[in-house]
């Protein structure tokens, strides 16, 4: 999360967007003495320009307890002295900062920013700013999740207070982290004597009110869970009682600690649980008063995994083949070389072509003669320059070795380009400089290795002079790790002959596949510049799967003051639906949301979602579910969901685990300016088209991208490949009406309300209207109407 005390919102450097003045923030007042002036010490001036000042308390919402990092920028604007302005800052009631004197530490209009980490126990994040000498001043603020860290075991251990606890045994149990839901800490019991127990610490600060708890786990397998909770203010049965889920099924029921302990004393309940996706999910349900834990302990079933047996799997990152077969142990690596083609360098190595998570498609080839300092020039020929970051998924919790090749192919003396090197969060190579360390056109490799905890190695470049370039990235991990079997990734299960999933690449044109083509072609060309939209920032698809114990909601009709049959009764669309306390919708005025309840096997899509924080209710326009979703083609029944077609869009979207796993394996929704009028083709159930032109594509057709194409031949951005590949095997299907033919995504900003930033921000570098660029139309073919259509009982 990154907010900015000013009153409009900015993009840094980076690319990130930093928020406006939020309302926690508990002073107007600000000073625009640095506006238009060159700040030192930072090439994002303008973060620093506008200062808050007279600040007592800044009050940040968060979705999940645990520890944070929080930077405070800031640079004074009045005083050339030291002494004339000095505060403290605290986090969370304790002094993070004192004696805060901006001109001491930095200098009259020098960026000077404050970092620090703090443990953060309920959904807020409380920053207190002490005056000492004159107002504390402050420009922004930037605050960043840290996840927890998993044992060398296994286990994980957690308190739920702000400090950790060492038991008799010697174990330590980390601060509280995971919750969710609207939930407090209560130290009530804090010296108080726990019976039945020789760790009274462990029961006596609690969590109330939460909804949900998550944790990483080491790796897929069975887990024991054991909470340890007491009972310190009812003293008669049935006064309390909630109910505890794990990953979406019942494992405990009609919790009444009193009856189970009696007052004060220690309760520990367990029980097991499979864990299938690398994260245990635990879900709270209240029925009379809060759930309430003190400590929570996952044990896995063995110290160390057994592997399944099979020979050793290397595999690369996923980008171009699918790996199958059994799995075992080995070196994980995964090279990725930054020029649209694959390549193969001079020990045999394969190098996939450049990721779409590398955040920048600017590629220079400027090097075409000797590079010095490898014999392997070609793969420092080509460089990405502008990039912010990298995303690379790992298939466990382990120690990655990673090599970032690079070289200076634009500036021949020092200081031209300049940047830092983080990783998981944390700096690991500052100031690089190709230039000054081997000169130019010279090759420069930077190693480090860096733990990664949570699924996925993320690298980020930070600008400081000119734009961080690189060649190519090796990612090896120190030790052998469970490789998993690669899979093809859904958002949602279907029915195993949906459409969706079913390659194309052998069907049948239709007999006017050639004049559709054009139709289509000259829909793309007149429109915003001759390029096709990728709907990553508006118009798009907020995708929630439904996590343990979501309280269900009712949505409210918003387009008329009588509900349409079924919305309230018979199927009831609108009713008991499981709306996640931290959903937000999608940018743009379709306001589109999907529910995705895998447990239920429910879906639900809505158009014009709305959250109302006076009536504290979500609304929609239209919508509807489909029940048995893993039986269903993927189509609503007639006349409701969110797309004109009738067709779930949500199945079709290119989603932020798509582009991560580089690969898409579904079909891809499109929506085209003036389809067919009163004509549509299955699987649509209906249509909104008004073109009266007998080439143009129906509501529900499918086409696809000519099987035959050499896509290395097209200079497509990274994440337009992903398109065209899926285009070549699974096709497009037409859903919708709209302004432009466009392709639509998963959004992002739920991710930028939990993190603070918007995958897409990277993964299309903010140059979404560029991602289908070069992509060609022309050699998109139409498919028979009706094609796949299952035949009549």
């Amino acid at each position: 999360m990154r907010f900015t005390t000013d009153t409009a919102p900015l993009t840094d450097a980076a690319g990130a967007i930093w928020q406006a003045r939020p309302a926690e923030l508990d002073t107007d007042k600000r000073s625009t003495r640095l506006l238009g002036k060159d700040v030192r010490g930072t090439t994002d001036d303008r973060l620093y320009q506008v200062n808050a000042w007279g600040a007592t308390k800044w009050t940040i919402p968060v979705t999940v307890s645990g520890r944070y990092r929080v930077r405070l920028l800031a640079a004074e604007d009045t005083f050339t002295e030291a002494g004339r302005r000095v505060f403290d800052v605290t986090a969370e009631g304790n002094t993070v900062a004192s004696a805060v004197d901006l001109v001491a530490a930095a200098g009259f209009g020098t960026a000077h920013d404050i970092t620090f980490e703090t443990q953060v126990v309920d959904d807020r994040l409380d920053l207190g700013f002490v005056r000492k000498v004159d107002m504390p001043l402050i420009a922004a603020v930037e605050v960043t999740w840290v996840p927890p860290a998993q044992t060398e075991d296994g286990h994980v251990r957690m308190v739920a207070g702000p400090a950790a606890v060492r038991d008799a045994a010697g174990a330590t149990w980390s601060p509280a982290f995971g919750y969710t839901g609207p939930y407090r800490t209560s130290t009530a019991l804090a010296g108080a004597a726990i019976g039945g127990t020789d760790d009274d610490e462990l029961y006596r600060t609690s969590t109330w009110g939460m909804t949900g708890w998550k944790t990483p786990v080491r790796s897929p397998g069975t887990y024991t869970v054991r909470l340890l909770t007491t009972e310190g203010r009812w003293t008669a049965v049935g006064q309390r009682l909630f109910d505890v889920t794990a990953e979406g099924r019942p494992a405990l029921e009609a919790v009444d600690i009193y009856k189970s302990s009696g007052i004060k004393s220690a309760f520990a309940p367990q029980f097991q649980v499979e864990v299938t996706d690398g994260v245990l999910d635990l879900g709270f349900v209240a029925t009379k008063d809060q759930a309430t834990v003190s400590a929570i302990e996952v044990i896995p079933a063995t110290a160390t995994p057994t592997p399944p047996t099979g020979p050793p799997v290397v595999v690369d990152d996923g980008t171009d083949e699918e790996e199958s077969g059994p799995v075992e142990r080995a070196i994980f690596t995964s090279r990725m070389v930054a020029r649209p083609t694959a390549y193969t360098d001079l020990e045999g190595h394969r190098w996939s072509r450049w990721s779409a998570t590398l955040g920048s498609w600017n590629a220079t080839t400027k090097l075409t003669g000797d590079v010095g300092g490898t014999t392997d020039d070609d793969l420092y020929r080509a460089n990405v320059w502008g990039v912010k970051g990298y995303t690379l998924p790992v298939p466990e919790s382990s120690t990655y070795r990673v090599r970032l090749l690079m070289a200076e192919d634009s500036f021949f003396s020092a200081g031209k380009r300049v940047f830092d090197i983080a990783a998981e969060g944390a700096v690991r190579e500052s100031g690089v400089d190709v230039a000054a360390r081997v000169g130019h056109g010279v090759a420069h490799d930077v190693t480090f290795d860096v733990e990664v905890t949570d699924g996925e190695l993320d690298l980020t470049f930070l600008r400081k002079i000119d734009e961080p370039l690189v060649s190519a990235i090796e990612v090896t991990s120190t030790n052998p790790v469970l490789v998993p079997e690669a899979a093809p990734h859904r958002l949602v299960k279907l029915a195993p002959d949906s459409f969706f999933t079913t390659p194309v690449a052998d069907a049948p044109v239709a007999e006017n596949s050639a004049a559709v083509s054009s139709w289509l072609t000259s829909q793309v060309s007149s429109r915003y510049g001759g390029i096709a939209a990728f709907s990553a920032y508006h118009f798009n698809i907020a995708f929630y799967p439904v996590p343990a114990g979501v309280r269900r909601v009712t949505v409210d009709y918003s387009c008329g003051p009588t509900p349409p049959p079924s919305l309230y009764d018979g199927p009831g669309y609108f009713l008991d639906v499981p709306v996640p306390d931290t959903a937000v919708t999608s940018q743009g005025t379709d306001g589109a949301m999907t529910i995705y309840d895998a447990k239920t096997d429910q879906m639900w899509n809505f158009w014009q979602m709305k959250y109302s924080a006076t009536t504290k209710r979500w609304s929609a326009c239209w919508g509807g579910r489909i029940d048995q979703v893993s039986k269903n083609q993927g189509v609503f029944p007639s006349g409701f969901g969110a797309s004109a077609s009738g067709i779930a869009v949500t199945p079709g979207i290119v989603s932020l685990e798509d582009v991560k796993r580089g690969r898409i394996d579904h079909a891809l929704v499109l929506s085209v300016p003036g389809p067919a009028a009163g004509r549509f083709s299955w699987p649509a159930n209906r249509t909104d088209g008004t073109s009266s032109d007998p080439a143009a594509v129906m509501e529900g057709q499918r086409l696809r991208l000519d099987p035959s194409l050499d896509l290395d031949t097209l200079n497509l951005t990274p994440v337009g490949r992903l398109v065209a590949e899926a285009a070549q095997k699974y096709g497009f299907v037409v859903t919708d009406n709209g302004g432009s033919v466009a392709v639509s995504t998963e959004a992002g900003d739920h991710e930028a309300v939990l993190t603070g930033a918007n995958p897409w921000d990277t993964y299309v570098a903010r140059r979404d209207w560029e991602v289908m660029k070069n992509f060609p139309w022309s050699k998109v073919q139409a498919l028979p109407v009706d094609y796949g259509r299952p035949s009549s009982p």
